[in-house]
């Protein structure tokens, strides 16, 4: 942990609050398949402060033929709570078993909203209020991460990478891609990036309380990709592991 301060308003009985102010609002502006994703609700898992290993994930799925819409506060960490019985999460408790991590990892996703087919964050940014209540949610996870200040996160979907600011695009373009707007720098003998800094136009930010300077970030895909032989998804799990054993002693 990077000296962290866990933030008024932040902590584990707050956070659902602000969920609940994001989706009221939206709940009166959305139209169509937004106002529907809107009205599932939200899903938040507790989280767990004080840990140096950050897994963050795209969003929350919602199965139309299994899951009720509703807000869905969850803790990962309890065997018996059927969210975690998930094959998806699966993947992240094994990965930390396989480094050793003990309880020194927690899980967020990037949005929490409830929905299965993730493509529709990109037919939301085309829209005003979409891109609205996207923005809505970034500047509330930028706001918990900064208070969990975790040593290295895990960025676990190839299509958050550009919320991340990974791949802003030139001097012409700099509004595109910028989203929460972190800038690294590449370790050379490692390859490992670390934030520098952060400048969005697009979410708040205090510098004088930004704790995650210096945070190492891995960008990964998905760690569940299903279309892939059992063969290469040890392989990519293993060298997502050297990775991040990587990062802790860089």
């Amino acid at each position: 942990m990077n000296g962290a301060q866990i933030s008024d308003g932040y902590n584990n009985e707050e956070i659902p609050s602000h969920l609940d102010a994001i989706f009221k609002e939206y709940s009166q502006k959305a139209k169509g398949h937004l106002l529907e994703v809107v009205e599932r609700g939200w899903a938040f898992p507790k989280l767990r402060y004080g840990k140096e290993l950050l897994f963050v994930g795209i969003n929350p799925s919602f199965r139309d033929n299994k899951d009720r819409p509703g807000n869905l506060p969850y803790d990962l960490f309890i065997k018996e709570n059927q969210v975690t019985k998930d094959r998806h999460f699966s993947h992240f408790f094994e990965l930390a078993d396989s480094l050793n991590a003990g309880d020194n990892w927690t899980y967020l996703d990037l949005f929490y909203f409830r929905e299965k087919h993730q493509e529709i964050i990109e037919s939301f940014i085309q829209d005003a209020e979409g891109k609205n209540f996207i923005c809505a949610q970034l500047q509330l996870t930028f706001d918990i991460m900064n208070s969990l200040a975790p040593k290295v996160i895990v960025v676990c979907n190839a299509r958050i990478h550009d919320f991340f600011g990974r791949n802003i695009k030139g001097e012409m373009d700099a509004k595109r891609n910028v989203w929460m707007g972190f800038k690294f720098e590449k370790n050379e003998s490692t390859g490992i990036e670390r934030i520098k800094e952060i400048e969005s136009d697009f979410i708040k930010v205090d510098v004088t309380s930004f704790q995650l300077k210096g945070t190492s970030v891995i960008f990964s895909s998905s760690l569940s990709t299903k279309y892939m032989r059992n063969e290469e998804k040890k392989e990519r799990a293993e060298n997502l592991k050297q990775k991040i054993q990587l990062a802790f002693v860089q």
